[in-house]
């Protein structure tokens, strides 16, 4: 886990805390890449359960580069 809670810009805005980005080879399918990223995951409950959703307001954005030179098109 890589939380950034303890920053101070992202404390004031806790739906938008990206935490993990993983990338893999699709299984079966060779050509293709699977991206899965967490947003505040392991959240300590104060009553449960909690369910987190996606802020109405954040932009999630995953910028991938095709050819490696971290340009963004």
């Amino acid at each position: 886990m890589s939380s950034h809670r303890e920053a101070p810009e992202i404390a004031k805005d806790p739906v938008a805390d990206s935490t993990d980005l993983y990338a893999f080879v699709s299984p079966g399918k060779s050509d293709t890449v699977t991206l899965i990223a967490n947003y505040i995951p392991l959240e300590g409950p104060a009553t449960g359960p909690n369910f987190y959703e996606f802020g109405d307001d954040v932009l999630y954005e995953i910028h991938v580069s095709n050819n490696g030179d971290g340009v963004r098109r």
